[in-house]
């Protein structure tokens, strides 16, 4: 199925993190403490996520991480694309590339779904999914579950720029 990996669960927060105080630096620790990220799949993450021009590493016994431009410049799709390659060239039910030659069971309806895919992710800044964070955070109840729609429609919901 079309879905992130477990890889990509990790390297949404890590540049969410960097984007709460954009013009901090974070080491290795601090970050993986407080997305809860293990070090080894941080290590793999800020790998991906710096050729990218995703994160900026300052090299060193301390090594730090800062985001290179505001939040609001960088969306949940190119991090994604970092850490998983293109989402356009997978097939819908698996990791397998996309092809008219091995078609799946939902190809012919499979490009529609994996279009609508990545318009959501492009349309989400790392900006306006740190304020879904704040917001759902806030309003979620006391088991932690709640009601699920778009990011995209509760961000504008919100008033939050996308």
């Amino acid at each position: 199925m079309l879905s992130p990996a477990r890889t990509c669960s990790y390297a949404v927060p890590v540049p969410g993190r960097l984007a709460r105080n954009v013009d901090d630096r974070y080491r290795a620790e601090q970050i993986s403490a407080s997305v809860g990220v293990p070090k080894p799949f941080l290590a793999k993450v800020l790998h991906s996520l710096a050729p990218e021009g995703l994160v900026i590493t300052k090299r060193g016994y301390r090594g730090e991480y800062s985001l290179p431009r505001q939040p609001s410049q960088i969306n949940l799709l190119d991090i994604i694309r970092s850490v998983e390659g293109p989402l356009e060239e997978r097939c819908v039910l698996d990791s397998a590339p996309w092809s008219d030659e091995h078609a799946c069971g939902v190809h012919d309806f499979g490009e529609g779904t994996r279009s609508a895919m990545v318009r959501e992710l492009e349309a989400v800044s790392l900006e306006a999914r740190a304020r879904w964070n704040d917001l759902h955070a806030a309003s979620a109840p006391a088991g932690g579950a709640t009601e699920t729609s778009s990011l995209v429609d509760q961000v504008d919901r919100s008033g939050g720029q996308r």
